[in-house]
């Protein structure tokens, strides 16, 4: 798997329907209307859903920040950074190769 450094603009100009979903076991993870253009080039939520994101705390290379891992399987997701301008004052900074969208029946 790539790092997947930029979001594909494909996936931020269409209606979207159905849920993302962790790219190796499933899980679901965002809904997406809980996703919004930061301007970083990296997926963007502002909440994901039940308990299925698992916050890490990482003190590495000199600085703090989370590490968002999928709580099924442990797939490292992203990060989570202070965002004063969402609903929940956070945001999550996806890796585009760590999720899916998928459709809900």
């Amino acid at each position: 798997m790539n790092i997947g450094y930029k979001f594909d603009l494909q996936q931020t100009d269409r209606n979207e329907k159905g849920i993302y979903a962790c790219s190796v076991c499933g899980t679901a993870l965002f809904a997406p209307e809980k996703k919004f253009n930061s301007g970083c080039g990296f997926p963007s939520f502002w909440a994901h859903i039940g308990e299925n994101v698992r916050q890490n705390k990482l003190d590495t290379y000199g600085r703090s920040r989370i590490q968002l891992d999928c709580n099924q399987c442990g797939l490292h997701l992203g990060h989570l950074f202070e965002h004063t301008l969402t609903p929940t004052q956070v945001r999550y900074c996806i890796n585009a190769d760590a999720i899916q969208l998928k459709e809900v029946a």
